[in-house]
């Protein structure tokens, strides 16, 4: 099975197991009346209609180049991603803001059997379908696979803090601490929210990067300037430089390798080709061109004009380049 089938597979099992949840925690919402599972139903709603459309920007990345798009769609991964994150997080805010006020006019109480019974189930099926995803996310190394990995991992957490807190709660109930046990539920919703944040803002500060064209990690990078190392020692040529992005999936790198004497273009055909493809078996959805080059004063050209801000003696060429 080619990897855009598994993916769009794994996708729709996703889809299908989370929506399911959404309906099952706003049924049991009402019949506990409680606020933490209604928040856990809605948000797997959410997620259900953002992991249907990711399918189908699958299908987007795996098109290609278009005459519209010429470089393809990788840049719609992040865009999309951005999207979904903002949304999660002003529904966020609106559910803390309700809890917070459920706190100030002294809680509520909830049925303590339903809620335990759907948050150790909601646990239990939330990390098999982690495990699912974070192992195929790295297998075929899809970013959005990942970052869907990391959405029920979370998941996850919450549901083991839910259980937690819920059998808490019924333990308080039967304590001289009773008057705690309607804190609890906004309480825990409260954690639920403050909890997912961090994450939610990481995913949106990298995908944000990569919206703008960012390298890709030091670690990507450093990996790639090795493969490139070695064939450029083998062949002896002079030196390199590497120039990357990153968006969504897809790696841009353009290379310039320095001779030190003309060579015949099949013959650097046939190295360019070596070094593509040792660059694709390391990272499959990638964009590549090499230049070779003698004389490295034209590459001068391509830079952008820079302005010297320090003295008033270029005045005249600042002046030239603004206009």
């Amino acid at each position: 099975m080619c990897q855009s089938k598994k993916e769009l597979r794994l996708i729709r099992g996703a889809t299908v197991v989370c929506f399911l949840f959404g309906i099952l925690g706003v049924v049991l919402s009402v019949a506990s009346s409680s606020r933490s599972i209604l928040f856990d139903g809605l948000r797997s709603f959410i997620q259900s209609g953002f992991i249907l459309f990711s399918g189908l920007l699958l299908k987007l990345l795996y098109r290609g180049e278009t005459k519209q798009y010429p470089f393809g769609y990788s840049a719609f991964e992040p865009f999309f991603i951005i999207i979904r994150v903002v949304i999660l997080m002003s529904a966020n805010i609106f559910l803390l803001i309700g809890s917070v006020q459920a706190i100030f006019q002294g809680g509520y109480m909830i049925n303590t059997g339903i809620a335990l019974t759907f948050a150790g189930i909601s646990m239990t099926v939330c990390f098999a379908v982690y495990i699912v995803l974070s192992r195929n996310a790295k297998k075929l190394g899809s970013p959005m696979l990942k970052n869907e990995a990391i959405s029920w991992l979370n998941d996850t957490f919450l549901s083991g803090a839910m259980l937690i807190a819920l059998a808490v709660m019924s333990i308080l109930e039967r304590t001289r601490f009773a008057y705690l046990a309607p804190y609890t539920d906004p309480a825990v919703s409260i954690i639920f929210i403050l909890t997912m944040f961090p994450s939610l803002s990481r995913q949106l500060i990298s995908n944000a990067k990569e919206l703008l064209n960012a390298a890709p990690p030091e670690n990507i990078q450093k990996d790639l300037e090795e493969i490139i190392k070695s064939e450029v020692k083998l062949f002896g040529f002079k030196d390199f430089a590497l120039y990357c992005t990153k968006s969504g999936r897809m790696i841009s790198a353009i290379v310039y390798i320095t001779l030190f004497k003309e060579r015949p273009i099949v013959e650097l055909d046939a190295i360019r080709a070596r070094i593509i493809s040792a660059m694709k078996e390391y990272w499959e959805f990638c964009d590549i061109d090499i230049v070779f080059s003698i004389d490295t004063k034209w590459m001068d050209l391509n830079e952008p004009p820079r302005i010297d801000t320090e003295g008033d003696d270029d005045e005249e060429d600042k002046d030239k380049i603004l206009a």
